[in-house]
């Protein structure tokens, strides 16, 4: 499963900034308010479906997501207008939120029901990012391929992919660690209960609450980043013209390479730092996120194109090794009733600091440029960096999930 969502979403993913730049002719700010619209609904639905995942069913919270992508990704390449771009993104946000966290929490409760019985959630949860990224690596590929006839075709097969690949799970998926209460009345009552006991362990446990503000923290560094590294290589000049390679293969390229970095960052990890050992995950997220800082400065600083393919690889590929450290972080510090609420509440303080910063950063890059929304976007990160470097610190508290 993570392999072909991992090569749909690098088939979707490819050219659409490219596809919503040369075709639908999207300038910086309707870039950045597009992504701000996506991340308004993630941070809308995000814990009411994830609350559903912990109530109702993980699997079908999953397989429900993965059908929306479909919706979204074929409403965007079949009308190629701003209009449909933004339905596109909302059903995609709506999308993101029911596989967020569902996903992460399913595989949790069906770890001790599989061969794998015993092996560490959080390796899996990991090595599970890593495989996915082999998948992303083939679709962005096949999504140049396609892109090379009309920049709208990797988003339809895309779409096309998703609705396959959700009926395609409904025989194949199991779902053994759930259990689901039949009763309407007790079902309502759960999920009521769920959300109280969720937000009741976020507050009392400090180490989820310092989680869940570095996760803010994240998002509000990351959109401009997210949505306009596409325009700031493309603001630089004309693509280099090597071998005769069409400028579809160039980001075809660009996005392999980040994604083989981030597999590699992610094997080294696994092989030599123990995720589960007391402090581990604090102090390996510090150095991550310290040196994001400074690639979003040398990418902010660009003067040429192939100094921002370096910084922009440098900084995507450690950002792809962040992800599933902080998905595992919250993961062990959870427990299994309201786990998939617990991740919920992760992606949602990351839409919110994405909704916070988006219209500003946007802005500077309008007014201002590109590069100096970057250079803010790494001064963003600080406070973020400043509190894991206390929470990395022998003596504070990590309490048990």
């Amino acid at each position: 499963m993570r392999i072909a969502q991992g090569l749909l979403g690098g088939l979707a993913s490819v050219l659409r900034a490219v596809f919503m730049i040369q075709v639908v002719g999207l300038e910086a700010i309707q870039l950045v308010l597009l992504g701000t619209l996506f991340e308004i609904v993630v941070f809308s639905c995000e814990i009411p479906t994830g609350i559903v995942a912990d109530v109702v069913s993980r699997r079908k919270s999953v397989l429900f997501g993965l059908a929306l992508f479909g919706v979204a990704f074929l409403v965007m390449g079949v009308f190629p207008f701003f209009a449909a771009l933004i339905a596109g993104e909302a059903i995609r946000g709506i999308a993101e939120t029911f596989i967020s966290g569902a996903q992460e929490a399913w595989i949790t409760d069906e770890i001790p029901h599989s061969e794998d019985a015993g092996r560490s959630a959080s390796d899996v949860i990991v090595q599970g990012a890593q495989v996915g990224m082999f998948g992303r690596f083939a679709g962005v590929w096949i999504g140049a391929a396609l892109g090379t006839v009309s920049l709208a075709f990797p988003l339809i097969i895309a779409g096309i992919g998703f609705v396959a690949l959700a009926v395609f799970l409904m025989t194949q998926m199991q779902e053994h660690g759930f259990e689901r209460n039949s009763e309407k009345g007790a079902r309502r009552a759960a999920l009521k209960g769920t959300l109280r006991e969720g937000w009741s362990i976020v507050k009392t446990r400090g180490i989820l609450l310092t989680i869940m503000v570095l996760t803010l923290i994240h998002g509000m560094s990351s959109e401009a980043f997210d949505r306009l590294w596409n325009k700031l290589i493309l603001d630089l000049g004309n693509l280099p013209t090597v071998f005769g390679l069409s400028d579809v293969y160039w980001w075809a390229i660009i996005n392999s390479l980040a994604m083989l970095f981030t597999v590699g960052l992610t094997a080294l990890v696994r092989r030599k730092v123990d995720l589960d050992a007391p402090k581990a995950l604090p102090k390996l997220l510090l150095a991550l996120y310290s040196l994001v800082a400074v690639g979003m400065l040398l990418f902010g600083y660009s003067p040429y194109f192939w100094w921002a393919i370096g910084a922009f690889l440098f900084v995507r590929s450690l950002r792809g090794v962040i992800s599933p450290l902080v998905v595992a972080w919250v993961n062990k510090h959870s427990t299994s009733d309201v786990r998939a609420t617990m991740l919920s509440f992760e992606g949602q303080s990351h839409s919110f600091g994405e909704i916070m910063s988006g219209p500003m950063l946007g802005s500077v890059a309008k007014w201002i440029s590109v590069q100096a929304s970057m250079y803010a976007s790494a001064g963003l990160l600080v406070p973020g960096i400043l509190i894991l470097r206390k929470r990395a610190k022998p003596d504070a508290n990590d309490e048990p999930g």
